[in-house]
């Protein structure tokens, strides 16, 4: 599979989709139409991979579709009304069953739990990430969008925000990172910061909270 080079949003996510023990394909690319999320279901094995035609990942029935105008207010008209998709396939909630995490565009997560099964995964609605201290809220969407120039339209790509946690065309990893048996997150965006984000101890099952932690790296060689 041919990846242009500077562009990492390309690169498909593997994991198994379908709990079959065969690594499938969440493709991801531009969402600059209404193009949705989609799977590729591996129907060989992992030494000789044969994947099926796309199909479409829905959430309550419908496609999902991410776009800047989805999320925030007043953007219709925005010049660069493009989704960046990331997905990822991790048990966000602890419960058993791996979940669609997706990163994109905006300066925000989203994710979709995972209300099936591991065998036929069916997601729920739309929902974000929330770290301590950032609060979502009518206020803030509307916040973000007037840095973008929904007041004066003029269009505004990548504003610096510093109300938000994460920044923008964000990527994330999911992992345990700190031994507690929940994941966390470590994240990534385009301006080349990183951040690891760790699991509060005081959360509600199914509403996974996080405060900004630190990252220490060792010297590369």
């Amino acid at each position: 599979m041919f990846i242009e080079p500077g562009s990492p949003w390309e690169n498909g996510y593997v994991e198994s989709f379908n709990g079959k023990l065969r690594d499938e394909l969440l493709a991801r690319e531009l969402f600059d139409t209404l193009l949705e999320a989609k799977v590729l279901i591996n129907e060989g094995n992992n030494l000789a991979p044969a994947f099926a035609k796309p199909q479409q990942i829905l959430s309550q029935g419908k496609p999902i579709r991410i776009f800047m105008s989805q999320v925030y207010p007043g953007i219709k008209e925005y010049s660069h009304n493009m989704g960046y998709p990331f997905p990822s396939y991790v048990d966000w909630d602890t419960d058993g069953l791996p979940d669609l995490m997706l990163p994109n565009i905006t300066n925000r997560i989203f994710w979709y739990k995972n209300i099936g099964t591991r065998q036929q995964p069916t997601f729920g609605p739309r929902r974000q990430v929330i770290v301590d201290g950032y609060p979502e809220t009518p206020a803030s969407l509307v916040a973000t969008a007037k840095l973008l120039g929904a007041e004066t339209k003029q269009w505004v790509k990548r504003p610096p925000d510093t109300k938000q946690p994460f920044g923008w065309r964000q990527r994330a990893s999911f992992g345990d990172l700190d031994g507690d048996g929940r994941p966390d997150l470590l994240a990534g965006c385009g301006y080349g910061n990183y951040a690891f984000y760790r699991r509060t101890p005081l959360e509600m099952k199914d509403r996974p909270k996080f405060q900004l932690g630190q990252i220490r790296l060792a010297a590369t060689r």
